[in-house]
């Protein structure tokens, strides 16, 4: 895919959707994730007033929810925007050229609230995209290809205004075209935990989890998010190369105050005796420990006057005034008028548990937005991913535009959260180490799209997303995600048909029945999948049988469309030598090897996948309060964890030849697993640098170095000597020294 201007991971979703029959969906969400937002985007400090941005964002919300239709993916929200286009665009048969392009322009402007010259940017992409794919060597059978040059050649006749055949857009499944973000983007994976339940075990350090949670926090000091910054290393998917190695940088660290080194063990106690006081945000000059933040927001919500999973999606929390002297926080009897100019709506009712509590939860009035069904193209959702929160609480949250701190003329306002709320974090890459003892990195979601606040009130759920890039911020503690997209647990097979487990070091956990608690006579189920330490449970929670997937059935459906996969990225038995006068020869699958296309394959994992999910969707009780689901969930989860997991390896012998996409097996050997996990994550260990000349004893840090030589007095500095200059003169060990190292 050299030939698109485009990033690896769109070029994936271009080329799987040309093999999964979805040629034009992927070429438009292609074009949408690498465009810029054509939605309206209404700026607070450009509006007139309070009053007139928050009517801009309400339009520019409602606009973009519709056209989710309750998918949760910014990629298919734009393909529907585009549908709904083409939908009138095609209507107008009468008009040709540019008249045919300004008319439907206007009409669109006009009913999606976006901005004509970013969605005319937006167009040109797609037939940038669309003109360069149909000149590749495409991948698949020469029916495959064949249907896909069709498909491209309809699409570049529609915009000629030549196209008056059937429907534009071929897939209607919009599980197709999950499966097809998910498996172009796994590499680019974030697993989402509730406020309510996030952090399932303690995290290592609070200033990595305070980050996690926006539960009504203010915004620290740049010096603390330069020192947050400096105190944990970026994730790379490469590690550094042992030779490299900075001498100034080195013996620079040994100038620092002598006695950080006897410090060292103090420090690291006391990290493990805070674990308990982990926060969720700064409080000005205080943090609340978050555990405390999380019980008196679900005590606010279970003192509203209604009860029922309806009113829990109306409902975000406030923070109320504690102290005279707090800024970002408000009086109760002041909330009220608050919230409206936040939402744009009167709350319907206001409480919380007592007088001594810092939460208060507040209830919107009913309301429903109007699902935009279009003739083609994906339709809305039903059920949606997310039982998520209504516009009202949406808006509510996202009038900061991402600020912890909202100013009403002088008077800050804490930005209101939810206990329902998701939050994506991204695994550390190159580490098996649990979810626990990882460093927190959240996803930070555009807040305009109703992805930037996605609430699920049902307990026990799981989800995680997927998103097409990615930008790592200053502090190391967040990172920008575009194209998301938020997928249920089960989908999470559509990823582990491209991931690779000696990259991303998988495992499961595998039970009898669908909720894992059946004689052992029932077939063995997938109960949970583990991605580089954090686990995504499958099963839901108490109130019906879970969403176990049949774990042979899942793993021959998966074997069967990564065998696919690479026997389409692999050449004919052809001779693949280029003359200099001929042109390269295109990839084509053998046809002996299967007798079904790529895209008939899918079906089979596309089947398990939705079965999974509609038994989940089948248990849900509309009047079950929110801590007798939250304790169902907590139970199915102890469970889970009793269940032993076992390794998700690549079978057979290395090929050489796209060995990731060699066949998967469930290990339940433990001799076999840990011999290969080890080979896996084996290292090479670190070469010394530097040597004391009395004991010769060796080492890695200059500092290590220096606290030896203090330690024992072999050394001792001269006067008006540094440690540097002592270290670097009698301890740097020769290039050839360090070869018998």
């Amino acid at each position: 895919m050299d030939g698109l201007p485009l990033d690896v991971s769109l070029c994936r979703l271009v080329w799987f959707g040309t093999l999964w029959g979805c040629t034009i969906e992927a070429v438009v969400m292609a074009a949408a994730c690498s465009s810029k937002d054509p939605f309206n985007s209404p700026s607070r400090i450009f509006a007139e007033s309070d009053e007139a941005y928050l009517a801009g964002l309400r339009l520019s919300w409602m606009a973009r929810r519709r056209f989710d239709g309750g998918h949760f993916s910014e990629p298919i929200m734009m393909l529907r925007l585009f549908a709904y286009w083409a939908m009138h665009f095609g209507k107008l048969a009468q008009l040709k050229g540019k008249a045919r392009f300004d008319t439907a322009l206007g009409i669109v402007s006009k009913n999606a609230n976006i901005h004509p010259g970013r969605f005319q940017s937006f167009l040109a992409n797609i037939m940038d995209l669309a003109e360069r794919a149909r000149f590749l060597p495409l991948p698949g059978s020469p029916e495959t290809v064949a249907k896909t040059m069709q498909d491209l050649g309809r699409l570049m006749s529609f915009f000629r205004c030549e196209h008056t055949g059937p429907s534009l857009l071929r897939t209607k499944s919009e599980t197709k075209l999950r499966a097809l973000l998910a498996a172009a983007f796994s590499e680019q994976l974030l697993v989402g935990r509730r406020f309510i339940d996030q952090l399932r075990g303690p995290p290592k350090r609070p200033r990595g989890a305070g980050a996690m949670a926006s539960v009504l926090a203010g915004p620290r000091k740049a010096e603390e998010d330069e020192e947050e910054a400096q105190s944990y290393d970026h994730p790379t998917d490469e590690t550094e190369p042992d030779d490299i190695f900075d001498l100034n940088a080195e013996l620079a660290t040994i100038e620092e105050d002598e006695d950080d080194l006897e410090d060292d063990d103090d420090e690291e106690s006391q990290d493990l005796e805070d674990d308990d006081d982990v926060a969720t945000g700064d409080d000005v000059q205080t943090r609340l420990p978050w555990k405390k933040a999380r019980d008196e927001m679900i005590w606010a919500v279970n003192s509203l006057p209604e009860k029922g999973r309806k009113v829990h999606q109306r409902t975000v929390v406030a923070k109320l005034q504690t102290s005279q002297d707090t800024a970002g926080t408000v009086t109760l009897d002041r909330l009220p008028d608050v919230m409206a100019k936040l939402a744009g709506r009167a709350p319907q009712h206001v409480a919380r548990k007592g007088k001594e509590s810092e939460f208060a939860a507040v209830c919107f009035p009913r309301e429903t937005v109007k699902e935009l069904d279009l003739p083609s193209g994906p339709s809305f959702l039903t059920p949606p991913t997310l039982e998520g929160a209504t516009p009202s609480a949406s808006i509510s949250h996202s009038f900061s535009m991402g600020s912890f701190f909202v100013d009403f003329d002088g008077d800050l306002v804490a930005r209101p959260s939810s206990p329902y709320q998701l939050s994506f974090f991204l695994p550390e890459r190159n580490t098996s180490s649990e979810e626990d003892k990882q460093q927190q990195i959240r996803g930070v979601l555009e807040a305009r799209n109703p992805v930037g606040f996605p609430c699920h009130v049902n307990a026990g759920d799981d989800f995680f997303c997927t998103a097409a890039s990615m930008q790592l911020l200053g502090s190391r503690t967040s990172v920008r995600v575009n194209g998301v997209t938020i997928f249920r647990a089960a989908e999470i097979l559509f990823a582990l048909a491209t991931l690779c487990p000696e990259r991303s070091f998988m495992s499961v956990r595998l039970g009898h029945g669908p909720a894992g608690g059946s004689r052992s006579s029932s077939p063995e189920h997938l109960l949970a999948v583990k991605i580089l330490g954090w686990e995504i449970s499958l099963l839901g929670d108490e109130r019906g049988e879970g969403g176990a997937v049949v774990a042979e059935e899942a793993l021959e459906a998966i074997q069967e469309v990564r065998a696919s996969i690479k026997a389409a990225m692999a050449r004919s038995n052809e001779d693949d030598t280029v003359e200099e006068d001929k042109e390269p020869k295109k990839r084509k699958l053998r046809p002996s090897r299967y007798e079904d296309t790529p895209e008939k394959v899918l079906d089979k994992l596309l089947a398990v996948v939705q079965e999974a999910s509609e038994r989940l969707s089948f248990s849900i009780d509309h009047q079950m309060r929110m801590h007798e689901a939250a304790e169902r969930g907590r139970k199915r989860r102890e469970k889970l964890k009793a269940t032993k997991e076992e390794e998700v390896l690549l079978a057979g012998e290395e090929s050489g030849f796209v060995d990731f996409l060699r066949p998967l097996e469930f290990c339940k050997d433990p001799a076999v697993a840990a011999a290969r996990s080890l080979k896996r994550w084996a290292k090479k260990a670190p070469a010394a640098k530097f040597r004391c000349p009395v004991c010769e004893e060796v080492f890695v840090r200059a500092r290590a170095c220096r606290k030896h030589l203090k330690t024992t007095g072999h050394l001792c500095r001269e006067a008006g000597q540094s440690w540097k200059s002592l270290v670097e003169e009698r301890c740097l060990l020769e290039p050839a020294q360090l070869k018998q190292t």
